[in-house]
């Protein structure tokens, strides 16, 4: 079960939807579904669907990146207190 909270850090899917970057989640058959709970129980709890996978990019990489490229416009703004 996935759960909404505002004050967790940022979640990344494992794959994306290009079109409309929504995540996408399958099962074995390699048919696309919105939500993991579309899926069968085996996926579901034996893949990693979702994950911190950005953590240390976001923290260490990005803020030289954009020292360099975009100084005076932070896209990371964080709406969180």
């Amino acid at each position: 079960m996935v759960i909404e909270d505002a004050f967790a850090p940022p979640i990344w899917a494992r794959f994306y939807e290009i079109v409309t970057n929504q995540p996408i989640f399958c099962s074995r058959d390699g048919i696309p579904k919105e939500t993991i709970a579309e899926i069968s129980y085996e996926r579901r709890n034996g893949y990693s669907w979702l994950g911190y996978y950005a953590k240390d990019l976001l923290a260490k990489q990005y803020p030289a990146w954009q020292r360099q490229w975009a100084p005076k416009e932070n896209v990371l703004r964080s709406t969180h207190p």
